[in-house]
């Protein structure tokens, strides 16, 4: 644990906080996109289910009401068995292989966000949910990054931004309790790793505060794109590492 390391994590789980609390998801992208650089891969993973945890719960209860929950059901059955059989078969992998592979999601998702996001739109049937819940599960269970496809469903069938809002963040609390379980049960969550996520409490929830100011002053447009840019060079550098 040397100062520079934690000089960018108070940093990711700061920033990344902003970005989630302006456009309701991000932190996770932003975590998975940094941390795999200066720490362990399943090290950066657990912490990233923990501290993304942490403002989900916060996010959920202010948002409570405008929760869809009908939509909700279908997903998390898909992203619970997806993610579990992904998560027991990722036990043991090499970190460089796993790192290549978030490389090249993180690739394909910033190219998604950068010219298809909200040009695609998805009927609200419980089979189309259930997709999207299993592409999450496999994008969460991998590398610890379940919104892209949840933005993607969610945007489509929710009728407003709070009922997006609340929805997504409903679902990031569920399914990281989920994740947090399978990891738990996999031996991923140690002492090290609660260490880091004790670290991030403060950031995290400064985080949650200066997002909210920004959210009334910025444009959440030009923000997110500064995120897709550097997610792209971020996962290329993963891979060709």
């Amino acid at each position: 644990m040397t100062p520079l390391t934690v000089i960018v994590f108070i940093a990711v789980c700061f920033l990344g906080t902003v970005l989630q609390a302006v456009s309701g998801f991000g932190l996770a992208i932003t975590a998975m996109t940094i941390l795999p650089f200066v720490l362990p891969y399943n090290t950066a993973l657990a912490v990233t289910t923990l501290i993304c945890l942490s403002t989900n719960v916060v996010f959920t209860i202010r948002m409570r009401k405008y929760i869809q929950w009908k939509r909700l059901v279908p997903v998390l059955i898909a992203f619970a068995l997806t993610s579990a059989g992904i998560i027991l078969l990722s036990v043991g992998q090499s970190d460089e292989l796993l790192k290549k592979l978030l490389g090249g999601a993180l690739v394909l998702f910033s190219i998604y966000f950068a010219f298809f996001n909200g040009k695609i739109h998805i009927k609200p049937r419980p089979r189309n949910g259930a997709i999207a819940g299993g592409l999450a599960g496999i994008t969460t269970g991998l590398f610890g990054i379940g919104s892209p496809p949840m933005a993607v469903y969610l945007l489509s069938v929710c009728e407003s931004n709070e009922d997006y809002f609340g929805s997504i963040q409903a679902y990031f609390t569920l399914s990281s309790i989920f994740t947090l379980g399978m990891r738990f049960a996999s031996g991923l969550i140690t002492l090290e790793v609660g260490k880091w996520w004790l670290m991030g409490l403060v950031p995290l929830y400064l985080g949650m505060f200066v997002g909210k100011k920004i959210f009334d002053r910025m444009n959440p447009a030009a923000l997110r794109r500064v995120v897709y840019v550097f997610m792209a060079i971020s996962g290329l550098s993963m891979v060709l590492q």
